[in-house]
């Protein structure tokens, strides 16, 4: 669960930044649900559940979703015209169900975690993000 509340507030600020240099990109957030891959159909190299993986996650069917079902909100984020940067898409039902626009947690919404989060990352990575060369590329 930490992981995917860096994510979300390394997100929110990416989003943030590419804003305050006049980067014209946006950052959205979006998240699959809980999906499992013996709800989705068996693609050959791909997508390849056991019978018990199959039989326990069909177990899980009332809160559970498949994998393609998943990306919807991966695919609302990047497709929606009306998305905006900083914005979250996510299930409609938290763990499953048809992409709409969520409200990150509050935690990730900290600005001094997404802006501590992004320090400590350039830090033990020792790159610095180009935002002005990034904004004077775009234009």
């Amino acid at each position: 669960m930490q992981s995917k509340a860096a994510t979300t507030a390394l997100a929110l600020e990416a989003d943030k930044l590419l804003r305050a240099h006049g980067v014209p990109v946006q950052s959205l957030v979006a998240h699959p649900g809980y999906s499992t891959s013996g709800r989705t159909r068996g693609v050959r190299g791909v997508n390849e559940p056991t019978r018990l993986s199959r039989f326990v996650d069909n177990l899980q069917a009332p809160i559970t979703q498949s994998k393609e079902q998943g990306a919807w909100a991966l695919v609302r984020a990047l497709v929606d015209p009306l998305a905006e940067g900083g914005s979250m898409y996510g299930p409609a039902m938290v763990a499953r169900g048809l992409p709409r626009k969520a409200t990150p947690a509050r935690r990730t919404r900290a600005s001094d975690l997404g802006a501590d989060l992004w320090r400590a990352c350039e830090t033990a990575t020792h790159v610095r993000w180009p935002f002005d060369r990034a904004r004077r590329a775009a234009s």
